[in-house]
């Protein structure tokens, strides 16, 4: 408690200590040079606070509408089939999730006299430091 009010009061005298130096500042005859400074100075001051606050409120408005982010994830189920309709078969998610490569297979059966193809995910059999 006595080091947060001991840092107050150093904040507060630092702000006397600026205040009064800009008043030293102020009461002295401006040169066009000086005008210039601080125009520019309160411009980038402005637009600053402009755009801090454009972003501020963008920000809030992304929690306003992702407010479930923080929250954990499902998984979504595996695919059924590729983008072409073939029905995917996948001998094992997470084995396939640990494997170093993945061979892809499209098979094609004839079944009732209508031809299907498949596409079979299986982790690869390596022999090596290189599959293949």
């Amino acid at each position: 408690m006595v080091r947060q009010l001991l840092h107050a009061v150093f904040a507060v005298l630092m702000w006397v200590v600026f205040v009064y130096y800009w008043s030293l500042v102020v009461r002295r005859p401006m040169n066009p040079d000086t005008k210039m400074a601080l125009t520019a100075l309160t411009v980038l001051t402005v637009v600053t606070t402009i755009g801090l606050c454009i972003w501020i409120y963008h920000n809030i408005r992304l929690f306003r509408k992702f407010r479930d982010r923080r929250r954990k994830r499902r998984k979504s189920p595996p695919p059924k089939t590729d983008y072409l309709g073939r029905p995917l078969l996948m001998i094992d998610l997470d084995e396939l999730r640990r494997a170093n490569s993945i061979d892809v297979v499209i098979v094609t059966s004839w079944i009732k006299g209508e031809q299907i193809e498949q596409k079979i995910f299986k982790p690869a059999e390596t022999t090596g430091a290189l599959s293949r």
